[in-house]
């Protein structure tokens, strides 16, 4: 890879900062823009910078959205007494298309992680708090991807709504997605069925 221009480089370097994008990745991907014709690459960048500085985090649950509030939170349809626990956007875009969860949602900032340094405090747990005060939670469906650290994340958000809401029922999905594997690559009929069939815990 030394052999390629430092210009080069720089595209490579940026690339791999993006997840799953290894070094042979990137350099497809370099390759591949260097030979768009100049106006091609200008819309490219625009488009990003446009997407990125439009879109925001909604205040209540962190979704991304144009608003301060985004479509789910602001809907007034939704029920507001059933939280359900993901772990990033996408979680909640592979349970809308089931069709059969009405309730809201709430994004975490981040799962536990030790060995990257990610402890407990970077959860965000005081807003879900906050939350199942405001809203008047009845029951929170923790949806995190099925991993072991993520089981080490819904025993802590478990815990810790029993020290303050013990009487409030909190449940996660049924087994059916296969450990390792991330929730919006779950077929749709799977999902449905580990939302339908949730368990107490």
């Amino acid at each position: 890879m030394s052999d390629y221009p430092e210009s080069v480089l720089k595209i490579i370097r940026a690339l791999k900062m993006l997840p799953e994008i290894g070094p042979k990745m990137a350099q497809r991907i370099s390759f591949e823009i260097l030979n768009w014709k100049k106006e091609d690459f200008e819309k490219f960048i625009k488009d990003i910078v446009d997407g990125y500085t439009k879109t925001k985090k909604c205040k209540i649950c962190n979704n991304f959205s144009e608003k301060e509030i985004c479509s789910i939170c602001e809907d007034p349809t939704r029920e507001k007494e059933k939280l359900c626990i993901v772990e990033d956007v996408q979680g909640i875009k592979s349970i809308e298309r089931t069709k059969v969860f009405k309730g809201r949602y709430h994004v975490i900032d981040s799962v536990i992680k030790p060995l990257e340094g990610k402890g407990v405090d970077q959860i965000g747990i005081e807003k879900i708090i906050e939350r199942i005060k405001k809203d008047k939670i009845k029951e929170i469906i923790i949806a995190l991807n099925p991993r072991s650290e993520r089981e080490i994340t819904s025993i802590y958000i478990k815990d810790e709504r029993k020290k303050v809401f013990p009487e409030i029922k909190i449940t996660k999905l049924a087994r059916g997605i296969p450990l390792g594997t991330e929730i919006e690559y779950a077929d749709e009929l799977t999902l449905k069925e580990a939302i339908e069939g949730r368990k107490e815990i």
